[in-house]
């Protein structure tokens, strides 16, 4: 008589080779945090290189883009101080531009003139060489573009 089916050997064999799948694939996939997290600093960089590139438009209509230190408005109302025809380090003013949710932090550093935005459950940076942020630097000469950039998270 011939049954059909798996014997409980072949079933073992079959379980034991799923769990040594699972035990060396399960590593790989279970801390994406920081993929995830660089990811979406990578989002707020291009949030970032759209802003910095309207202001920059505006200030060439305006005619002040070669000038160390000016101010544009937006078609909101909004005044804009600008370093070489793109928005200055101003955190106030950068949280107005981006409009970041409540998951994202920023903070602006005399020291190195940066505006950092960063994962808020994450512990505040001090300048634009930490990990895990989204960093911007203003242009320091006319014709010279900003620095907007990420630090992978770690």
């Amino acid at each position: 008589m011939k049954t059909k089916g798996f014997t409980l050997i072949e079933l073992v064999v079959v379980i034991i080779v799923v769990g040594v799948l699972a035990a060396t694939a399960v590593p790989k996939f279970v801390n994406l945090k920081p993929e995830a997290q660089t990811s979406t600093l990578q989002g707020v960089k291009a949030a970032m290189e759209g802003v910095a590139a309207m202001v920059y438009g505006k200030s060439l209509i305006a005619g002040n883009h070669t000038k160390a230190t000016a101010q544009i408005k937006l078609a909101n109302g909004t005044d804009v101080e600008i370093v070489y025809g793109y928005p200055n380090a101003n955190g106030t003013q950068w949280q107005g531009l981006l409009e970041l949710s409540d998951y994202f932090a920023s903070e602006d550093f005399t020291t190195d003139g940066s505006f950092i935005v960063y994962i808020a459950e994450n512990s505040t940076p001090n300048n634009a060489t930490n990990d895990c942020i989204a960093f911007y630097l203003p242009a320091t000469v006319a014709g010279q573009k900003p620095v907007i950039n990420v630090n992978d998270c770690t």
